[in-house]
């Protein structure tokens, strides 16, 4: 693989990055009312602990890592050591860290909490977070997320497991859709 095709593979790894939390308009921030900001701000720090920015960056290191291995691996015509494997999931880690730090985060979510929340919901919401249930369930948000999408990583592999399913799955597809397959 040349090496303006690795810049590009990696430009494309940043960008799937950087996909995981679109900005949103600047200037829906500039009408905020800033007790309403605040407030939010609040939430947002409840919501999104230190632990939940651990499993982002984790995810998006893990997601570009797979995918980088794939693209360098026909260059390299050998499987990558599990040295290289770590270094290059640390690479990811670090980059995804410095693209999408805790603040800004934050900043991207205020305008939308504030498009989608009364400051009165907010508030609300705030003195959930305060509470020992809330503080309860702030902690275990990034557990909670891996263990269901490991779940619903697992029911899908049993539901595309099953032959019966598929078939069934892919005539429904043909009737549904039957210019997709006419050259087959």
């Amino acid at each position: 693989m040349s090496a303006a095709r690795l810049i590009i593979v990696g430009a494309k790894l940043v960008l799937i990055l950087t996909a995981l939390v679109q900005p949103v308009a600047a200037q829906e921030s500039s009408v905020l009312g800033k007790r309403h900001e605040l407030a939010v701000r609040e939430l947002i720090q409840n919501q999104v602990s230190p632990e939940y920015m651990e499993e982002l960056y984790a995810e998006a290191a893990s997601q570009a890592s797979v995918q980088f291995q794939a693209s360098i691996q026909p260059t390299l015509k050998r499987a990558l050591s599990d040295n290289e494997k770590q270094r290059l999931y640390m690479f990811w880690y670090r980059k995804a860290k410095d693209m999408i730090p805790s603040a800004t985060l934050e900043q991207i979510l205020v305008p939308l909490y504030v498009r989608y929340f009364t400051l009165d919901e907010v508030e609300e919401l705030n003195r959930f977070y305060r509470t020992p249930v809330g503080k309860k369930l702030t902690a275990l948000t990034p557990k909670l997320t891996r263990e269901s999408q490991s779940a619903g990583e697992e029911l899908a592999r049993k539901i595309t497991a099953n032959k019966e399913w598929m078939d069934s799955t892919l005539r429904e597809l043909k009737a549904e859709f039957p210019s997709w397959f006419s050259q087959q």
